[in-house]
């Protein structure tokens, strides 16, 4: 005897329907890293690698080169990372300001001197000496170790912050520097 009961027959989806289940299944995965990425930024999870960050210095804010973000080049455990200086400089640039960034490697950065004897603190000695009317800003953002693309996104992240002049100070580090060839 047979059964009434009929197997169930499937339903073709129509292709509006097969194609928008198909485009969701493909970018669930982007969303779900998206929606997860999204949640950790917002609880502040990670490193704060941002070239400059802000510091308070007997009670004014200043902007001020992070000492850390070295560790955005140099990641694998057990090597140096090195470190610019911690120069600062105003928040708010007055009309009578002048702000030079110097961006480049160890020379820049006053190597084998350190931070007492670089090219930048003589540079601002003089400046403030030749150009007395003026608040001058010499920044040294030099990195020890690096090549031309790490000053090149050095560069890109301080346009945002009324640079007057840029000196920047490369060549040595090409083949063996952060991201060389030979590195």
């Amino acid at each position: 005897m047979k059964s009434k009961l009929s197997p169930t027959k499937q339903r073709e989806l129509s292709p509006g329907k097969r194609g928008f289940f198909t485009l969701l299944m493909l970018l669930f995965p982007v969303i779900i890293l998206l929606l997860f990425e999204f949640t950790l930024r917002l609880f502040g999870y990670g490193d704060r690698l941002s070239l400059v960050m802000k510091r308070n210095i007997a009670g004014k804010e200043f902007y001020s080169i992070n000492r850390e973000v070295g560790r955005r080049y140099v990641a694998q455990p057990g090597a140096i990372v090195p470190e610019p200086a911690d120069d600062t400089f105003e928040i708010k640039k007055s009309k009578n300001t002048k702000r030079i960034f110097c961006l480049g490697e160890s020379t820049m950065a006053g190597f084998p001197y350190e931070f007492h004897a670089t090219a930048p603190s003589f540079l601002r000695d003089r400046l403030k000496i030749l150009l007395p009317q003026y608040n001058v800003e010499v920044v040294n953002v030099g990195l020890s170790a690096v090549g031309t693309y790490v000053v090149q996104d050095l560069l890109e992240e301080l346009l945002s912050y009324e640079p007057d002049l840029f000196i920047v100070y490369v060549g040595h580090n090409e083949f063996y520097g952060v991201y060389g060839v030979g590195s």
